[in-house]
């Protein structure tokens, strides 16, 4: 495939000595201007990273409301921070009257704002709780897969409007194991988020649900839209709705979440023939930066070609730095942090390198990109144990414990309509005679679980117990290499808190966890060092970036075969480029990536000469 379009030159000016504050004093730039006075109409805007997208989305939605007093705009975004941003953005720029005409949301939002005007009554589901829905899931339909590729066949298989398309992707069995796990969502009233998106927009195609009562819809990180995300959006716009759809098709990193990238844009511009406007001039990165980022992404031919450039006056550094091993790199690191403390933020492919680096770095880390330890399955699994001696009567935890505890299905179910017809906690219960022997052992001994001790021998004993029937149940204590497992250490660490405050502090400690407000994310300051994948650096930018283990057998992936998906680690490559404003440090050790050749030969060569010198040197 060739490259998709070139910039229209009438459209995309050398902007001369444009300044980095432009974009953020009120001050459009021609780039920006252009698209603001076109913004009643179907546009698709390509925008660079850093390249000022936030407030041309905003000063377009301010020009709208000036123009046309009855309009109504919904403004999409993908993440809850980015909706927090842009709400509290509009909110210091326009009356209390015109804040009433601006709809922002998540795409999810706004299905749920649908879902609320047909008074739909289920639960949703979403983290650890439909984790457990998938392996219960998994027992019932006896598919033998390992629960990645269980949790993979799913959330693939759910984002998929085409049924022709899923019986070609997907075997028997994993379509199997989808429509056990939609049984098990349907009796048990709750439904997750490729569910209700799915639902919506089959009630939209059919006529029984009305699109958003909007004039005008401004969609940013379009990107990242799914199938049935990109149908919502088209059946709004076919319904009338002036669409603005806004992203970097070279930023497009989330296949794994089955999102179209390059293949949105297309499909916009081919079903509606918008506008085609490009914001190619980057307010973030120093020009060296940008230079050695747009040396790689021009590697790619699946994007629409772009003329990249900065608007800020010079003099970024960009490092190429060669390890002999992972100690060396790490050491290397430290000696650049503790040189200048501010401003640091360091990536990696994946979390493993980062969680190596973490306990040696002096200054505060924020971590970003990886889940929090008591979001993973294992040890929110051990957060609802507790929780359900804490709240006994609650029919959802009873079937979640009692599937940790490997039961079936029928007796869950049975379960469930006597604790709901009788209005009895589980321990008061009768429990069905089919029941398994860790079911009945953990019915037998419930009692004693609810009620308050600080003696530490019977905590003691009680944990002893909790890990013999887990064990029962194959639920390991140990990893393979010895250590213990996730599950252990949630089990010692509430434990601990129970030899602390007693049991019935601990069985409150992890209800309020579990089931509780989450906690609001950490808040960044430049003394902090911030620690991230790269795929969740994405939108963000630092001062001082720092690129770990850019090894051979890093990046690109060893999963990723073939064009398609070496582009899209170039593109998560280029994402970690582009997040720098001053410096950029490339690190590796062993043999480094064949992306660091493609962009920057000479400073490869350079790194290779030098690898004994200290990144202090230069």
């Amino acid at each position: 495939m060739s490259l998709v379009k070139k910039n229209p030159s009438n459209l995309n000016r050398i902007i001369k000595g444009t300044k980095y504050s432009e974009a953020f004093m009120g001050k459009p730039t021609d780039e920006q201007r252009v698209i603001i006075e076109n913004a009643n109409a179907n546009n698709m805007v390509i925008a660079a990273p850093g390249s000022g997208k936030s407030f041309t989305m905003i000063e377009a939605v301010i020009s709208i409301l000036r123009q046309f007093p009855y309009a109504k705009v919904g403004m999409v975004t993908f993440t809850r921070a980015a909706t927090n941003s842009l709400a509290e953005k509009l909110k210091r720029r326009l009356s209390k009257k015109d804040q009433d005409r601006v709809l922002v949301n998540t795409f999810h939002g706004f299905i749920r704002m649908q879902l609320d005007m047909v008074n739909w009554k289920g639960k949703m589901l979403i983290s650890s709780a439909q984790r457990s829905v998938i392996h219960r899931a998994l027992k019932e339909s006896g598919a033998p897969f390992r629960y990645p590729d269980a949790e993979f066949a799913i959330d693939a298989i759910g984002r998929e409007m085409d049924t022709d398309i899923i019986s070609v992707r997907h075997t028997r069995q994993q379509i199997h194991l989808f429509n056990t796990y939609q049984a098990i969502c349907q009796k048990d009233h709750v439904a997750d988020l490729n569910a209700l998106s799915r639902f919506v927009v089959g009630q939209m195609y059919s006529g029984k649900m009305q699109p958003l009562n909007l004039t005008h819809l401004v969609v940013d990180e379009v990107q990242d839209t799914d199938s049935i995300q990109y149908a919502w959006i088209s059946l709004h716009t076919r319904a009338g709705v002036n669409t603005s759809i806004v992203g970097d098709d070279d930023q497009a990193i989330y296949s794994f979440r089955a999102s179209g990238g390059v293949k949105i844009f297309q499909q916009f511009e081919k079903q509606f023939r918008p506008n085609i406007f490009y914001l190619n001039t980057c307010f973030r990165c120093e020009p060296e930066i940008l230079k050695v980022a747009g040396a790689l992404i021009e590697k790619n031919v699946y994007r629409y070609a772009k003329d990249l450039r900065s608007a800020k006056g010079g003099g970024g550094k960009v490092h190429f730095r060669s390890y002999v091993d992972m100690d060396e790199q790490i050491q290397g690191i430290l000696n650049l942090i503790n040189q200048d403390p501010i401003g640091w933020a360091i990536l990696s492919r994946g979390n493993a390198h980062l969680d190596q680096l973490e306990s040696l770095i002096e200054q505060p880390v924020l971590r970003y990109g990886g889940k929090s330890f008591w979001d993973e399955k294992e040890t929110s699994d051990v957060l609802h144990l507790m929780a359900f001696f804490r709240h006994s009567n609650d029919v959802r935890l009873m079937k979640r414990v009692l599937a940790l505890f490997g039961e079936n299905e029928e007796v869950l179910d049975q379960t469930a309509l006597s604790m709901k017809g009788r209005k009895v906690t589980f321990g008061e219960l009768n429990i069905p005679n089919e029941s398994s022997l860790e079911t009945r052992t953990l019915h037998s001994n419930f009692t004693r679980f609810t009620q308050e001790t600080r003696e530490k021998v019977e905590i003691e004993k009680r944990f002893a117990n909790l890990i013999k029937w887990m064990e029962l149940s194959s639920i390991k204590m140990r990893t393979q290499k010895g250590s213990p497992s996730l599950s252990r250490i949630a089990l010692d660490t509430c434990k601990q808190w129970a030899e602390k405050t007693g049991w019935q502090n601990m069985i409150n400690r992890a209800a309020a966890m579990c089931l509780g407000p989450k906690k609001k994310d950490e808040e960044y300051t430049p003394d902090k060092v911030v620690l991230s994948t790269l795929h969740g650096s994405k939108g963000l930018e630092w001062k001082n970036v720092i690129i770990m283990s850019c090894n051979a057998d890093q990046i690109p992936s060893k999963r990723s075969v073939g064009q398609e998906a070496i582009e899209e680690e170039r593109r998560l490559l280029f994402v970690g480029f582009t997040r720098a404003e001053q410096q950029l440090h490339v690190m590796w050790y062993g043999d480094p990536s064949f992306f660091l050749s493609e962009c920057a030969e000479d400073k490869l060569k350079e790194a290779a000469k030098s690898r004994t010198e200290s990144p202090l040197t230069e």
